[in-house]
Formats: C-alpha cells, structure tokens, sequence
C-alpha cells in the first residue's frame, strides 16, 4: 500500500517532473515521492551536477591527491542514501558501499563527491575505482538493480582546473565553469564556437556559420 507525500521544491524546471504536478502560478511546485505503510521513503531521482575530468590545484582528496572528482546533487527536500547504486564512465562501473551511510548520504538540497581516482580501498572519502578521460568520457549513474540509468552526461576534451557542470543546479543545460565542489554552481563559460567550414585559402565565396551548444550564449566576430 502507498499513498501521495507532498515534497516542496524550491524551483521550477520543465521537463524534470511529471507533466500532471500542478503549477500554481509562482516560483514553487509540489513534487511526489512514493512512501510504504512502514514509513519506508523510496528513493527519487538525483542528479550528475558537476565533474571534473582533469584537478591539477582545485581539490585535494582527503589523501592530499589532486584527483579528478564527480558531485552529485540533491535536489529535494528529504536526505537520500546512495548505499548500493552504481556510478559508471565508459569502461568500468563502480558500487556505492551499503554499509556507510554517513558516507552515502545527501543531505536536502545537499552535496556529494566522489573522487574517480581508481583507489576505490582509500579511506575517508568515496573512491570509484576508475578514472575520468579527460579527452572524452561519459557518467552514469544507476539505481541499485544495476540497470535502471538515474542519470548521465557525456563529455568532450575538458581544460585542466576547469570543471564541467549544470547552471542552475540540476537544470539541463552544461557549461565549463570555475569549480565549485560540493557548492552551487556558478554561470558558467560559453561552450566552444563551432565553425561550418574548416580553416585555409579559399577563391570562392561561401556562407561560413558559427555556433555554439550554449544555448543563451552571444557570439561576436
């Protein structure tokens, strides 16, 4: 037997919740979770908020290593345990332990790091035993079954020292950015200008675009 809790949310994103939750006209929403007659909360959805794939002087884990490190946001207003989940790059899919919840833990609204530097024996702190590929590498993250895909981001060539994360928290859209570990995220840099045409002499004329994934991003020339 379930029934309905009310979860207040502290910003609207479209596309991120169920298109029957009511919108009343402000900047709030009420979003659902499912709880058993046991008083047992069932796990909702977190986010992959922001990673960095090449930590040269950000961020020392707490073994003095610049290693390179993937947060994960809660966006909701209860405390969730990731005990038993999997995060995953390309090749390799690390468990978050089941006996360290204070550990696995995120608090409402809260924070969580893991650091990808394939010392997954390394104590304090959560280590997936695997590393980021700086030049081009994705993240997943999965329930406990193993299958059910939570989240994912995909990422190209990233710059040393500069992470790679959603503005605002949890919303969809991926930018470089100054780091900001277990914090909010800041406005982020424009992506990269893609050019229609490659470099070099040419005789002709031609129409030449530029674009960039940034969705509110200015280009000028």
């Amino acid at each position: 037997h379930y029934y309905i809790q009310q979860n207040e949310v502290r910003f609207f994103l479209p596309g991120f919740f169920q298109p029957f939750i009511p919108v009343f006209g402000n900047d709030y929403v009420v979003g659902f979770s499912l709880q058993d007659c046991r008083g047992g909360i069932h796990k909702v959805r977190v986010v992959i908020n922001e990673v960095m794939a090449s930590n040269d002087s950000v961020l020392a884990d707490p073994q003095g290593e610049y290693d390179d490190w993937i947060e994960i946001y809660n966006p909701t207003g209860v405390a969730l345990d990731l005990g038993g989940m999997y995060l995953a790059d390309e090749n390799n899919r690390w468990r978050f332990p089941t006996d360290r919840p204070a550990d696995t833990t995120i608090g409402p609204y809260g924070y969580l790091l893991v650091w990808a530097d394939n010392d997954p024996c390394d104590s304090p702190g959560l280590h997936a035993d695997f590393k980021l590929n700086a030049d081009e590498d994705e993240v997943s993250l999965y329930d406990a079954d193993g299958v059910t895909l939570i989240d994912q981001i995909q990422f190209q060539e990233q710059t040393t020292d500069i992470s790679y994360g959603r503005y605002p928290d949890m919303a969809d859209a991926w930018y470089k950015m100054s780091p900001t570990p277990l914090l909010p995220n800041t406005i982020g840099m424009a992506s990269d200008v893609y050019f229609s045409h490659p470099s070099g002499t040419f005789t002709t004329n031609f129409s030449l675009v530029l674009a960039t994934a940034s969705p509110t991003a200015d280009i000028y020339y």
